[in-house]
């Protein structure tokens, strides 16, 4: 079906050969596979094409082709490319680093329900990273992460009730 233009067929058989299920390992065939979906306008191929580029995952590494890849993907509304895109901002990755826009695009897909973006969000508020510090934010996005199943938020939100950082000191929550 891949080799027909099926680009559903070729994202799937891209993982298949990524994990190994059914076939031989191979991300080198994964990577070309992926490039053929996400150049057939397949946006979910486009952002693993962009995970490939940045872990070096069949293909050498390359932060700016993953970064120009993100973009690709979040200007076409797929949010997890939008997460990708702030995280690239934020440390600097294939692009100028600029904790502003990071904190824009973490907004963005924290509101579209990304519970790493609201975690990461939730940092740049209590550290004052590219957004005023802001405690009582914070603790608001870790509360809404903790309450999504995030556990690395639940400990920062039991950290904030300890030391009363944002909220008041409460030991028993």
């Amino acid at each position: 079906a891949s080799d027909g233009g099926n680009l559903g067929a070729a994202i799937n058989l891209a993982h298949c050969y990524e994990d190994g299920i059914g076939v031989e390992k191979n991300l080198q065939e994964a990577f070309r596979l992926c490039k053929i979906a996400s150049d057939g306008g397949k946006l979910t191929a486009t952002y693993h094409l962009a995970h490939c580029y940045e872990n070096g995952s069949g293909v050498e590494k390359n932060l700016q082709e993953a970064f120009r890849l993100y973009k690709i993907a979040s200007d076409g509304g797929y949010l997890d490319a939008t997460y990708n895109l702030a995280y690239c901002y934020e440390n600097g990755y294939g692009v100028k680093k600029s904790l502003h826009e990071a904190v824009r695009l973490y907004k963005i897909a924290s509101d579209e329900g990304n519970l790493t973006a609201t975690y990461n969000l939730a940092n740049c508020y209590e550290n004052g990273s590219g957004v005023e510090k802001n405690l009582q934010e914070a603790v608001r996005l870790y509360k809404i992460a903790s309450d999504g199943g995030y556990l690395h938020a639940t400990n920062c939100l039991a950290i904030c009730y300890e030391s009363g950082s944002g909220v008041e000191k409460n030991l028993q929550e």
